[in-house]
């Protein structure tokens, strides 16, 4: 689970009171030293991931009706 595979969610906390969702985003690429990848590519990950959260993707698919019903 990381920034590198968008369509799986990191981690997510669910605050019932609330009826609220907190979803994780994981990364595990340096931003500096040898073995990282560009900036450009780096902020590239960070925004498909994000997105994907964003899209309503899990909320499509009924992931959290649930939580939110």
């Amino acid at each position: 689970m990381a920034i590198d595979n968008p369509n799986v969610i990191d981690g997510m906390a669910i605050d019932e009171n609330r009826k609220a969702i907190c979803l994780l985003l994981t990364d595990h690429f340096a931003w500096n030293g040898n073995d990282t990848l560009s900036e450009y590519d780096h902020l590239i990950l960070l925004q498909e991931k994000i997105n994907a959260y964003n899209s309503g993707f899990f909320y499509e698919k009924c992931i959290f009706k649930e939580f939110l019903s």
